[in-house]
């Protein structure tokens, strides 16, 4: 199919002659940061859930929560999460006062999408063999979290994104 000298009215156009490829990938970045908050609202998901679980599963009279290594996993999760929700935060920032934020969409969405798979990892750890099951919600979140990392620009394209933006260097030439 072709639109070459194809005369659209005023009235059915969207922005201004020659605006369509800005607009375009305007609406790329705001998919970009969508996928990163989807992300960070699944990891955030599946800290609650291990939070819940550690305080209330009881192993050796004691609940689960009160060892050493489950603390660690649960603390590890909180960080990520806060620090994925800040990266998405800023670049959200960024966009809403319409100033340049392609490398920071780009840490978003890499950063946002792979640290939603480390946590939903931690959190199935936190529930044991149980985490493993498609009972348990932690599973699920998992396989979510890992295909975040796939559409809109898997996170090795991203990567590339960022160190050209940064470099001023294209790694694909």
């Amino acid at each position: 199919m072709n639109f070459a000298d194809c005369l659209v009215p005023g009235l059915a156009r969207l922005g201004g002659p020659g605006d369509g490829l800005g607009r375009m990938l305007g609406l790329v970045e705001r998919g970009r940061l969508n996928i990163s908050f989807t992300a960070v609202g699944i990891a955030q998901a599946a800290l609650d859930l291990a939070v819940d679980y550690a305080r209330d599963r009881v192993q050796f009279g004691r609940p689960i929560g009160s060892f050493q290594l489950v603390q660690e996993l649960v603390a590890d999760m909180a960080v990520e999460v806060a620090a994925g929700r800040l990266l998405a935060l800023r670049a959200a920032a960024l966009l809403q006062a319409k100033r340049p934020a392609r490398v920071e969409v780009s840490m978003a969405k890499a950063y946002c999408t792979e640290m939603a798979v480390r946590v939903t990892s931690n959190g199935i750890q936190v529930h044991g063999g149980m985490g493993l099951t498609r009972e348990c919600r932690a599973e699920r979140y998992f396989r979510d979290a890992r295909m975040q990392t796939i559409p809109d620009g898997t996170t090795q394209i991203h990567k590339l994104l960022i160190g050209r933006e940064l470099l001023g260097i294209s790694a694909l030439t």
